[in-house]
């Protein structure tokens, strides 16, 4: 039991109409367990994940895009906030995105997926393979208000050598535990409104 926040920030950098650099991850944790938990509370600095992206279809037409990258997942960060877990890994991933309906007068639906898989370089990591789809719809094709729903599957395919433990942290932590053949199917639903071409809240 406990809490753990994340406090971090993403950025994307594009060199051309397909070839962009991607920050996904910079930021800080913070881990408060409760009195009966073995781990400490601390404070500190995340891992850094980050990598290229090309995207090699593009149809405006057809409102299609697909993309292919890369992930680097380094863990520089904190030992107390267990953001120090073996060398790093690699994660190569596919994204879709597509919209549907930009013809209806009610607004159309902006559908995506992407998959990936981590691989530890030192097998001190836990491996792992995920789904995610998510899709948003824009009310009245006016470009201001989307309700959004999204569906994720993580799947743990391989144990890690760091830590003596059955389970693992998600996309927060990289314990290096032994959760080989766990997984989890979690929802969100929401909102987001533009308020500008430059700002969005949601």
């Amino acid at each position: 039991g406990g809490n753990a926040w994340f406090f971090g920030t993403q950025a994307r950098v594009a060199f051309t109409d397909r070839l962009s650099f991607v920050l996904n991850k910079l930021g800080g944790i913070s881990i408060s367990p409760t009195n009966s938990s073995p781990l400490k509370s601390d404070v500190g600095f995340a891992e850094l994940w980050f990598g290229p992206k090309y995207t090699f279809l593009r149809n405006e037409d057809k409102g299609r895009l697909m993309a292919a990258g890369v992930q680097f997942q380094v863990p520089i960060g904190s030992s107390g906030a267990y953001q120090n877990t073996g060398n790093f890994s690699l994660v190569p991933y596919l994204s879709y995105a597509e919209n549907f309906g930009k013809d209806w007068r009610i607004g159309s639906i902006n559908a995506m997926l992407g998959t990936g898989y981590a691989i530890s370089t030192n097998k001190e990591r836990s491996d792992y393979y995920y789904l995610s789809a998510h899709a948003d719809f824009d009310v009245l094709n006016n470009h201001r208000f989307y309700p959004l729903a999204e569906l994720n599957w993580l799947v743990y395919t391989s144990n890690g050598n760091s830590r003596s433990i059955g389970s693992e942290g998600r996309d927060l932590f990289n314990f290096g535990g032994q959760a080989k053949g766990r997984g989890m199917v979690p929802g969100a639903s929401g909102a987001r409104f533009k308020i500008s071409e430059s700002a969005q809240i949601g």
